[in-house]
């Protein structure tokens, strides 16, 4: 399967998360189970949300190394935040992509993706897929 089928395929699925889904909390599940059981590239990712003074956890965090909650000082999210886009982050011997997505202009949360480093160099393809999906989450949050 060429990469742009697979890319075409896990926006569908997250597409259908969002169908079958019955809370906000389903959907985000939805989205990254799709995200560890397909993307080779993503060996673990969790949703935060902004809650104004925190980000909070959606899901398992335990596998990654931040702490459920954060105060946005002491979280790395405000990174992505400030740019507006998807950020690499560097942290010992591990790799991140932040993936901000937003209700209008406001952070509403962070899609966070720890990635293999060591056999396979993230493309241009790549961050138009995460952008796409980042604009899809910050849309249909408010559906629910």
């Amino acid at each position: 399967m060429s990469k742009s089928d697979l890319l075409d395929e896990m926006r569908m699925e997250v597409g259908l998360a969002h169908d079958y889904s019955k809370s906000l909390y389903d959907f985000y599940e939805g989205v990254i189970h799709t995200l560890e059981k397909r993307w080779h590239y993503c060996v673990h990712s969790a949703i935060f949300e902004n809650t104004w003074l925190t980000f909070e956890s959606v899901g398992d965090v335990s596998l990654l190394p931040f702490k459920r909650e954060m105060t946005i000082a002491e979280s790395p999210f405000h990174l992505c935040a400030m740019r507006g886009k998807t950020t690499a982050y560097f942290k010992k011997d591990q790799s991140f992509l932040f993936v901000p997505f937003f209700n209008g202009q406001l952070l509403q949360g962070v899609l966070v993706l720890e990635t293999r480093s060591d056999n396979y160099v993230i493309q241009e393809e790549d961050f138009i897929f995460l952008n796409e999906i980042s604009n899809f989450i910050g849309a249909v949050s408010s559906q629910f």
